[in-house]
């Protein structure tokens, strides 16, 4: 799913890609995707023609949010409404949940990260010496939670290798635990963006696609992979899968180090964000135990 943040379609550097729903041990609904997508450009300048950036100022990092100030929206709506001439508005697309927890690593435009890098001009990463990126969405509950990733017609993704894209269970080793895949095996990307905007590289190179298929390259740090399947700006916290499986690898991100060395696209593993959510010292209780959501008819 393209989700946004501040239900204006025509703004760039607000939309991004839900990667994994579930529940969590005190049963609320939830949606994880990349930190980095926390609103940041309350302070743009608008595109010409226009009018004023909408005020969004992102919710704040690393403590649990209470509050229904972040909303969070489904942008294939927006598409929907703007395709019909309908005006944005909370009637004909009213929020699907509110941002809960922003992982505090992450920085945004103008910051330097711990590791002493700036952030990327024009939209946020993760800092530099992050072994996580991710945020935690509330779903309204009245939401109905799914495993089949869709396209920008609604339609159900087709996986490479066959079957339908889902998320339905997560990558673990023998004992149950989420593990991290090993270099050389393949994954497969999907992202919103990519999907609406493909972006077909040359022979040898990652395409920005949607489904992207490619190898785990190497480590950058624990649980940080580099990877063979492309993604571009707004896939961010679309989901990553094993190849061949419906098991939840990780969800894609950025990082000051992509753009260091090919092939230059990044990962973020869902046994680190798994064990970062469930880490007994982490402030609040949101998405603590979280269980994957195994919809049959989704």
């Amino acid at each position: 799913m393209n989700i946004d943040f501040d239900n204006q379609i025509d703004y760039p550097g607000e939309a991004c890609t839900l990667g994994a729903l579930g529940t969590d041990s005190a049963g609320r609904k939830i949606g994880i995707t990349a930190g980095h997508c926390n609103p940041w450009n309350n302070d743009a300048v608008p595109p010409e023609g226009f009018g004023p950036v909408p005020i969004n100022k992102g919710a704040p990092r690393g403590v649990e949010v209470a509050g229904n100030d972040h909303p969070v929206y489904d942008r294939r709506l927006l598409e929907v409404s703007k395709s019909a001439g309908i005006p944005p508005n909370p009637l004909s697309n009213p929020s699907i949940g509110q941002i809960r927890w922003v992982d505090p690593h992450v920085c945004q435009q103008g910051e330097t990260g711990p590791g002493g890098l700036g952030c990327l001009a024009g939209y946020g990463e993760t800092s530099a010496n992050s072994r996580t990126d991710y945020m935690i969405i509330e779903f309204d509950p009245a939401v109905e939670l799914w495993s089949g990733v869709y396209n920008k017609n609604g339609q159900p993704v087709q996986a490479p290798g066959g079957g339908l894209f889902k998320v339905n269970s997560i990558y673990s080793d023998a004992s149950g635990a989420p593990a991290l895949p090993p270099v050389s095996s393949q994954i497969v990307t999907f992202g919103a963006k990519s999907d609406r905007t493909p972006n077909p590289g040359p022979f040898g190179m990652a395409n920005e696609v949607a489904p992207s298929e490619g190898s785990v390259h190497s480590y950058i740090a624990p649980g940080m992979i580099r990877t063979r399947a492309g993604s571009q700006p707004g896939d961010s916290g679309g989901p990553v899968i094993a190849r061949g499986t419906n098991k939840w690898v990780a969800i894609i991100t950025a990082t000051p180090y992509q753009w260091y060395q090919p092939p230059q696209h990044v990962v973020t593993s869902a046994k680190n964000i798994l064990d970062a959510i469930n880490d007994p010292n982490r402030p609040g209780t949101i998405g603590r135990g979280f269980t994957i959501t195994n919809n049959p008819n989704s």
